[in-house]
Parts: C-alpha cells; sequence; structure tokens
C-alpha cells in the first residue's frame, strides 16, 4: 500500500459529504494519528499496552506488566513480549508460541490500536534480549 493510499484510508470519511464537515482539530487528529502509525520499510509495527491487573492465575506474583507487540499491517501479531514488575520478561514467537507461563496471542489486535502506544524496534529488540524465558 502506498503512502497515498494510507492517507485515504487513515482519514475516509462513512459519507463523502462529512469530510467537509470535519473540524480542524479532528483533521489534526486524523493526520496525527497517520503519523504515529510508525509503519517499518517491511510493514511492522510495534506498540505497547499497560496491563494493570494481576494475571489471575498461579502466577499472580509477577504483579502488573506492559505488554509488546510486533503487529503486521493487518495487526496479526508477530512477536509478543510481557514484561512484569516483577523483572521478570516473557516473549514469544512463532518459534516459541507458548510455556508454562502462556503463549503468543492468536487474536488480532483492533485496527485502531485504541489504548496502545506506539514504540519502535530498538526498544522492542531490547527487551527481547533479556527475556527470561529463552
Amino acid at each position: 500500500m502506498r503512502l497515498g493510499q494510507r492517507v485515504l484510508n487513515v482519514t475516509r470519511a462513512a459519507n463523502t459529504s462529512d469530510l467537509w464537515n470535519l473540524e480542524d482539530d479532528q483533521i489534526e487528529q486524523l493526520l496525527d494519528s497517520f503519523t504515529k502509525l510508525k509503519v517499518a520499510p517491511h510493514g511492522l509495527r510495534y506498540v505497547k499496552r499497560r496491563w494493570d491487573e494481576n494475571r489471575g492465575d498461579r502466577h499472580d506474583d509477577f504483579r502488573l506488566s506492559w505488554w509488546y507487540f510486533e503487529i503486521d499491517p493487518a495487526c496479526n501479531v508477530i512477536w509478543q513480549i510481557e514484561h512484569y514488575n516483577n523483572g521478570m520478561i516473557l516473549g514469544y514467537n512463532s518459534g516459541m508460541s507458548h510455556d508454562e507461563f502462556g503463549g503468543l496471542s492468536t487474536e488480532r489486535l483492533d485496527a485502531l490500536l485504541d489504548g496502545f502506544d506506539f514504540t519502535n524496534d530498538a526498544e522492542f529488540n531490547q527487551l527481547w534480549k533479556q527475556r527470561t524465558n529463552s
């Protein structure tokens, strides 16, 4: 998908007459969300989300966590990292899709990525190297 097509998809209104009724702040918000996509040349994106609940299983002592995902353009999870407050860092991909602690998400992320922050491959790869379940 070319850049122009991506902009068109981000800014496309449900009804074309709605496009002319957008307020300046709405247009700015749409453009902001587009620039935050941070699409790598190969189409992968890196996102993270804070999980403010305990696991609810026998590993509750891991406490709260940050979840990092490498996703493709369709929001399928390719690689996943769980970074817990107790220092545990778990990583999953197709080569290691599960272990005694959990596993790689089989569900696509919501395409709007509501609640997610964008990160970059450098932060993601640094955590991947530090994982404790390698």
